[in-house]
Parts: structure tokens; sequence; C-alpha cells
């Protein structure tokens, strides 16, 4: 802050004032005059002091802002902001899943020639099977081991536990719930006595019948020694209830 010239105060000046009445009075004393003090002197006098009064309240009123206005301020701001940008978020690709995709395997097709398989129906094929269908052989994951019984075995519970459909093809059998148990094979002849367990339901139109018998022997006929098949269920002929159910049951 600059300094600034000091003006005399309010006080020095009113006592500068008294003092100069005063060496009047006494001027006049000696004069060997009496004082009088008339009313236009004495507002006379007080118009004098009310005046040097103003101008000096005027004086000390400039001097402070003059000293106001040439004193400088200083600003110390209290804190810095500082801006920190926010971190960012970067969108990482996840790993996206190859598709594996699963051959089906074709009915019929790219068959093995030792595998064991079990026979479908195609409906309205023009077959000579059932009401004018087909069976054609689907693969059951198992090759032959060289012994009859067992994959004959195998070919008959792999037909008889099957849905309605596999791999889209109709299976006749799908009402019963058969278990080949014991198969009695004699090589001489090639026959080949099959006891069937479990419940038998007969199908519900002569075509299913048809179709029934068609796809159980096909798949028992696939082995070249077996000559002659013979299921049983419940002590009665398989071929003897199909057959009834042919003669029976409803029309397609």
């Amino acid at each position: 802050m600059e300094n600034y010239k000091s003006t005399p105060p309010i006080s020095l000046l009113l006592t500068g004032f008294v003092l100069l009445l005063s060496a009047c009075t006494l001027k006049i004393s000696s004069l060997g005059a009496t004082p009088t003090v008339t009313p236009d002197l004495e507002q006379t006098i007080t118009h004098a002091v009310e005046m040097v009064y103003a101008e000096a309240t005027e004086t000390a009123r400039v001097a402070i802002l003059s000293a106001t206005a040439t004193s400088t301020a200083t600003f110390t701001p209290t804190s810095t902001l500082t801006f920190t940008p926010s971190p960012t978020i970067t969108n990482t690709p996840s790993n996206t899943p190859t598709e594996t995709l699963t051959a089906t395997p074709v009915p019929g097709k790219g068959i093995p020639e030792n595998a064991i398989v079990a026979y479908f129906v195609i409906i309205d094929s023009g077959g000579p099977v059932g009401c004018g269908d087909s069976v054609i052989p689907v693969l059951t994951g198992h090759y032959k081991t060289g012994n009859t019984e067992q994959d004959l075995r195998t070919a008959l519970n792999y037909l008889f536990s099957a849905g309605r459909y596999v791999l889209g093809l109709y299976n006749a059998t799908y009402t019963s719930s058969l278990q080949a148990m014991t198969i009695d094979f004699e090589a001489g002849n090639g026959s080949a006595v099959t006891q069937l367990s479990g419940s038998y339901v007969p199908p519900e139109t002569k075509c299913d019948a048809h179709r029934y018998r068609a796809q159980v022997w096909t798949t028992a006929y696939q082995f070249d020694e077996i000559k002659d098949f013979t299921p049983y269920v419940g002590g009665a002929l398989l071929g003897d209830r199909l057959y009834a159910a042919m003669l029976n049951a409803a029309d397609e």
C-alpha cells in the first residue's frame, strides 16, 4: 500500500481558530475598549466556525478516499481447482463363442458294413411296407462283435427304447415297452428264438401293425447268419399278436 500526505486533524484547525479569536479580543482590550458581542458578530463567528469545520471535514474525507483509491489490494486465491479427467471406459470385446456344428447322420447313408443298425419308417414313400411306406437303417452307435446273440439284443433294445420319431423317421413300436432278454441262436440252421419282456401295446391302426412287424423283422435280419427269427412276448408269438392287430385295428 502506498503512503499519502497527512492532513491536519479537525481539532487542530479549531484550536487555531479559537486562538485567533482570543488574539483579536486581547488586541481590542489593549486598545481600551470593552468587547461587546453583538448578535451579528456572534452569527459571523458561528458561520466562520461552521465553514472551518466543513472545510476540515471535506479535506479529511478527500484524504481518506485518496488513500483508499491509491491502495493496492492483493488477492491470494485460497485454493486451486485441479481438473482430473475420469478414466476412459474401454469396451473390450468378449470372446465370441464359436458355433460347433454337429453333423446329423443321414439315415441309410454312410453306414459302415460292421455297424449295428435299427430300422425306422418313411411314411408315404411309395414303398412296399405298411401302407405305401419304406424302412431304412439308422446307426445305433454300436458295432458287431461277432456274437450274434449279443448283437441282436443290442439292435432290438435300441429299436424298442426309441421314441415315436428318430431323425424325423417314424417308429411304430413306440407304443410298447419291450426289451430283449433271452436269445437262443443256433448257428447250424440260423434260428434265433427271442424272448421279449415288458409291456406290449398293440398298434392302433392296421398300417402301424404292418410297420411294426417290418421294423422288428428287418432289424433282426440285418445279421446274415440269422435265417429264422421267432420273437415271443409273454408266451405268445409277437407275429400272431401283430397279425390280430392287422385284422382288428382301425384303418389308417
